[in-house]
């Protein structure tokens, strides 16, 4: 730690000394290579977390509706078949069904808790002194599958059968120098629970400082707001 203050400040020294434009030019090259520094070693673990899970939990999503379907197909053939194979195969699918919500829950229980992700939020900025605040906004909450409407376009009736996944996000912009902030993102990262990462904005606002605008959001299968 005595080593990287002592480089600091050695740093600090000899910009003091240079010409304004030497500075700029210093200041441009600072903020390429945090760019390229964001996007090759934050961007690429988090997108790569974020993309697979959501593609898990959409597949697993994509065969609840399909089997869904096949129950309302079986079902509407009762009338004019075979009442007791048909009764089998209702059975059968709607085991797959519970089976297929067990796994997509399985899947939320690994994200943070809507409930607790601004507290979370807030404590871990609390311990994090060179770092401030500028905002903290929740994003509405949006169902993750889209069963508003039927394939013929007719609006369709709510079915407590069915599982809905709902995204919950939450918009977080913060000031600080880059490696406090990459400290406080390292740290976020490592937490028990996952969070999704939307987006990431890094803006130098007055250097050394820079303003970071993060969009976050997880998944749960219940509707119900993060808690401010």
């Amino acid at each position: 730690m005595k080593k990287f203050i002592d480089l600091k400040n050695e740093v600090e020294t000899r910009v003091d000394g240079l010409s304004v434009r030497e500075r700029i030019l210093i200041v441009l090259t600072l903020i390429t290579l945090l760019y390229f520094a964001w996007e090759n070693i934050v961007f690429k673990q988090v997108w790569l977390s974020k993309d697979t899970l959501v593609s898990q939990v959409d597949n697993v999503g994509r065969k609840i509706q399909n089997v869904h379907g096949q129950i309302e197909h079986v079902t509407s053939k009762m009338k004019t078949n075979n009442y007791y194979d048909l009764l089998k195969q209702v059975k059968l699918l709607k085991t797959q069904n519970q089976e297929m919500k067990k796994q997509i829950s399985s899947l939320a229980s690994q994200l943070l808790p809507p409930s607790e992700m601004t507290n979370m939020l807030t404590h871990m900025l609390q311990d994090e002194s060179k770092i401030r605040i500028v905002s903290m906004n929740n994003i509405p909450e949006t169902p993750l599958f889209d069963r508003s409407e039927t394939e013929g376009g007719e609006e369709e009736s709510q079915d407590p059968n069915q599982l809905q996944v709902y995204q919950h996000g939450i918009q977080l912009v913060i000031e600080g120098e880059y490696f406090d902030i990459m400290n406080f993102l390292e740290n976020l990262e490592r937490i028990p629970w996952k969070l999704i990462w939307s987006s990431l904005n890094y803006k130098v606002s007055d250097y050394p400082n820079a303003q970071v605008t993060i969009t976050l959001y997880t998944l749960s299968l219940h509707q119900g707001w993060i808690s401010t």
